[in-house]
């Protein structure tokens, strides 16, 4: 027990505190992305350059990058001043925490979005499938070979 305590009795990890610090991270980080979305298509104008979409790769990347650091930077100072005992390792759960979290939800992205892409895929073939059997059936006037062998025989045979 004398692991999971300090000199003076108080728990080494205050969970509240880390959980607290993640809670301000994700905060921050979702308010400075609808911030940062909210500048970046202000930023983009269609009509005034031929290539409205130059340079928006990059400057959505850095802002990311960026966003991402100073949410979680201030998410960990806050879990690392709300503890009672060893901020620094607060602080470093807090940042761990909040990573995790961003990796998770961005995977989670990534495999929506090829499953939804996949799903699409699947129904064009289907639907084209479908179609070219449909198409052929028009064409024979929707009887079999056998029976247009059949109809042609009778027909040289008079």
């Amino acid at each position: 027990m004398r692991l999971l305590t300090t000199h003076d009795g108080l728990p080494r990890v205050s969970w509240g505190a880390v959980i607290a610090g993640v809670i301000l991270s994700l905060t921050l980080y979702l308010i400075l992305s609808v911030l940062g979305a909210a500048i970046g298509m202000s930023a983009l104008s269609p009509l005034s350059r031929p290539n409205p979409l130059q340079g928006f790769g990059f400057g959505s990347g850095a802002y990311l990058i960026v966003m991402t650091v100073i949410a979680v930077f201030i998410g960990s100072y806050f879990a690392g001043r709300c503890a009672p005992v060893l901020g620094w390792l607060h602080g470093l759960l807090a940042w761990a925490v909040m990573i995790l979290m961003v990796f998770y939800s961005a995977t989670s992205l990534v495999g929506s979005a090829v499953s939804a892409a996949g799903s699409v895929a699947s129904t064009g073939a289907t639907v084209g499938a479908a179609s070219k059997s449909i198409g052929s059936r028009r064409d024979t006037g929707g009887l079999s070979d056998a029976t247009d062998t059949r109809r042609n025989c009778l027909c040289h045979n008079s």
